[in-house]
């Protein structure tokens, strides 16, 4: 994605991939900007040597969601609410 300028200094490793935030900027038509959250994965391509980068799911513009929102996530990724639980960055709310 072109625009997500901003990571996040901290990673939490999962399954061998280390999952992260960042954080995306689009500009508008009227020439004002909308800035939004991103969760990320870094892992390891064997076929092209190096490490790539996968869209894990879309947090919103702010990196705060409720826990239903997480369960969601959890379930989309394939991964526990623990997981992403210790991600820095992103808060879980109780809902």
């Amino acid at each position: 994605m072109a625009g997500l300028d901003r990571v996040l200094p901290s990673v939490y490793i999962v399954d061998g991939g280390a999952m992260y935030l960042i954080q995306g900027r689009r500009k508008r038509p009227d020439g004002s900007y909308y800035t939004f959250w991103v969760l990320r994965e870094t892992v390891w391509d064997k076929s092209q040597k190096r490490p790539v980068q996968k869209y894990l799911g879309y947090v919103g513009r702010y990196p705060v969601i409720s826990e239903k929102k997480a369960k969601q996530i959890a379930k989309k990724i394939g991964c526990s609410i623990d997981d992403l639980r210790r991600v820095k960055g992103l808060k879980i709310i109780e809902s």
